[in-house]
């Protein structure tokens, strides 16, 4: 991020995750980007949950996999809460900085009209595995530009949204700062058994797609202009869904 002055990514999707028709099936590798945050997949036979993302970076948490027989399901990620830097130049020589990690106020200094802003929504997180597999969280949105209009020593109300949780319901939530909204990413598509589970959801980014057997759960949809939808998923050796 060139805002802060720091070499930090946010806002990657979490790694996805495999169905293994036998404890012999290797894992699929992981997706997420350690530099973005992100979660990662299960990556060997030896690992037992997806992981979950990094706290104030916006990614989504890595899915969990299935292997059968043994009838082993992994849990999946959460995801990672979001952030907002501001940046503004009060006088010709001098320039302001503030990050916020949770949710608080902004007094906007005197002779300050305009703020530069970073706003990252929390992640997305990853259903509970109670038969099956999950796919990886989606990103949460991203929105930056420079210019944002404030009133001098005026009062904005600063929301960080929270990373999604390791739910069926676990969306990232939105960031917020004065009109600006940053779209949570969407949680991971899921199967809890062969003929039933979730769709990714949609988001700033959207979750992942999972593909089982007897089944798909598409990926959803990402916002234009704030993230991506969500990846693709494998129904059996030559088919995919997104």
């Amino acid at each position: 991020s060139s805002i802060s002055g720091s070499n930090t990514g946010y806002a990657g999707g979490g790694g996805g995750s495999v169905y293994g028709p036998g404890v012999a099936q290797p894992f699929g590798v992981g997706g997420g980007n350690s530099l973005f945050g992100a979660g990662d997949g299960l990556s060997t036979p030896a690992a037992s949950v997806g992981g979950s993302a990094n706290v104030n970076q916006g990614s989504g948490g890595g899915g969990g996999g299935y292997v059968d027989p043994g009838g082993t399901a992994y849990a999946g990620g959460a995801g990672g809460s979001g952030i907002i830097i501001l940046k503004w130049t009060q006088s010709t020589s001098t320039n302001g900085i503030f990050v916020f990690s949770n949710t608080g106020q902004f007094i906007v200094p005197a002779n300050v009209s305009t703020v530069d802003y970073l706003v990252v929504a929390g992640g997305g997180g990853t259903a509970p595995t109670v038969g099956g597999g999950t796919a990886g969280g989606g990103a949460g949105g991203v929105l930056t530009g420079t210019g944002y209009p404030v009133g001098s020593n005026s009062v904005i109300n600063v929301i960080v949204g929270a990373g999604g949780a390791k739910s069926a319901t676990g969306n990232g939530s939105n960031s917020v700062f004065g009109t600006l909204v940053a779209r949570g990413g969407g949680i991971g598509g899921y199967t809890d058994s062969p003929s039933s589970g979730g769709d990714g959801k949609s988001g700033g980014s959207g979750g992942g797609a999972y593909g089982y057997p007897n089944g798909v759960h598409p990926a959803g949809a990402g916002t234009p202009g704030q993230g991506n939808s969500g990846g693709l998923g494998q129904s059996d050796n030559s088919t995919y869904t997104n």
